[in-house]
């Protein structure tokens, strides 16, 4: 009901003769009267009944029919309305107080419209005359549900084809062309009906025409209706639950916590499972036991991959080894093209960079093949570059460039030393053990003007006599 439209009706009810308003215990329903007066006016108590009263489908034949028997500011306060789950029995406020805090707590309860008046205090004639109107009433809301009818799909192939066939209203994450999703072709509701005892009603309902269309859809597991969709209409979400509990098929409200969904695998490799509403989690499980067909299973619960991250309703599908949503390769091994996966936070990263980044590999062992080598790249920094850029000392490799980091200095044979066993000579370095008074003798020609190589030729020469 809208807004205005209560309003007039409540106007209306003030110019009716106050007939049966006396004789009523109305503190029976109890109401913390300060606290109301305090906290809504007029017009906060018509906009708070509009509200309850268009989510419970209370049409406004049911709201006079209360203001002929009730008074209008009784009515609003305690927001007496047809129940929201559609029994059509009467629902109302309660305001009970509490201890704990300042506010009372406002609690909903329903009953049955003669015991409502019973609990008012009014006598059995009374309360039969009211219900009997009650009955008249509520009966063109009752008979509307014969335009209805319920379509139960407990095999795959029916399940699927009813998501790939939604549109409009029906229209969800599973109801996208294929090729959107990561699953090589597979559709994503692959995972209900069949063994998994997950299956789909669909109710449709026939306009004045007689041409039928589908309103509303909802999976069922354990008899038990998991979301209703579209969620949004609660007109339609109120037909559809009194239908299944009506059809035996589904009498309250689930998840699919526990549920053994069927385990399909795509042509990747990956696990194909769609979005899932309430227990969003699974993870892979085994039915085995005596006298039980072994079977590979989706567990739907607490712990496993979840099926609510960012994005994933239109992957639909997570890798089974690492539990996460597909990963794809950044880069081919520079040595056997193999795949390199270079995200550090991946169960799959098996990325080696060489020292300067220009080349990655999936292993150590194809960077040796590779001709590199791990060698000290600075002072005290190590890394992998190309074997052709370093030289080996004292069981190393270091690299071109930072010897000098490491007292260590190239001889004039191409070897690397420790610079306190060379000496410099003319601009280069030689082992102090590799010196002798001829090749002295030759460095003086060389160097003529070179007096330390001339005093190293005398000492040299010197000691060689004294040897002789």
């Amino acid at each position: 009901m809208l807004l205005d439209n209560v309003r007039l009706c409540v106007d209306q009810a003030i110019n009716l003769s106050p007939m049966r308003m006396n004789g009523y215990d109305f503190e029976s329903v109890p109401c913390d009267h300060t606290f109301v007066s305090e906290t809504f006016d007029g017009e906060e108590l018509l906009y708070r009944y509009a509200c309850q009263a268009s989510d419970s489908s209370t049409p406004s034949t049911v709201f006079k029919l209360l203001l002929r028997w009730l008074p209008s500011d009784f009515i609003l306060r305690h927001r007496i309305t047809l129940d929201d789950d559609m029994t059509f029995m009467l629902a109302y406020d309660v305001y009970n107080p509490c201890k704990d805090r300042q506010y009372p707590e406002i609690k909903r309860y329903k009953a049955r419209p003669g015991k409502f008046m019973s609990k008012l205090g009014r006598g059995p004639s009374f309360c039969q005359a009211f219900a009997q109107e009650w009955s008249e009433t509520i009966l063109p809301l009752k008979n509307k549900l014969d335009g209805y009818s319920i379509r139960l799909f407990e095999s795959t192939d029916d399940i699927v084809d009813a998501y790939m066939g939604f549109s409009g209203d029906l229209d969800s994450c599973l109801c996208y062309e294929l090729s959107r999703y990561s699953t090589d072709g597979i559709h994503p509701a692959v995972v209900y009906g069949d063994e998994s005892n997950v299956h789909m009603a669909v109710v449709s309902h026939k306009d004045s025409g007689g041409n039928s269309c589908d309103i509303s859809r909802t999976l069922i597991y354990d008899k038990k209706y998991v979301k209703i969709y579209p969620s949004d209409n609660t007109s339609i979400y109120q037909t559809t639950k009194v239908l299944l509990r009506e059809r035996g098929i589904a009498d309250d409200c689930t998840d699919l916590d526990g549920a053994k969904l069927n385990l399909v695998y795509t042509d990747s490799g990956n696990v194909v499972c769609p979005y899932l509403d309430g227990k969003s989690c699974v993870e892979i499980d085994n039915e085995v036991g005596e006298g039980i067909k072994p079977r590979k299973y989706l567990q739907v619960g607490d712990t496993g991959f979840d099926t609510t991250q960012s994005s994933y309703y239109e992957v639909a599908a997570f890798d089974p080894e690492t539990y996460r949503m597909p990963e794809h390769p950044n880069h081919e091994c520079r040595h056997c093209s193999s795949d390199v996966y270079t995200d550090s936070d991946s169960p799959r990263h098996n990325a080696h960079w060489d020292w300067l980044d220009e080349r990655v590999f999936c292993s150590e062992e194809c960077m040796l093949e590779y001709g590199h080598v791990y060698a000290y790249a600075g002072r005290q920094d190590m890394g992998w570059v190309a074997q052709e850029d370093c030289d080996f000392h004292s069981d190393s490799w270091y690299y071109d460039g930072c010897y000098a980091f490491h007292d260590l200095v190239m001889t004039n044979d191409g070897e690397l030393q420790h610079k306190d066993d060379c000496m410099n000579l003319g601009y280069e370095w030689y082992l102090i053990d590799d010196l002798n008074a001829k090749l002295l003798e030759l460095m003086c020609k060389q160097y003529p003007d070179d007096d330390y190589i001339t005093e190293m030729y005398e000492i040299y020469k010197s000691a060689e006599r004294k040897e002789k």
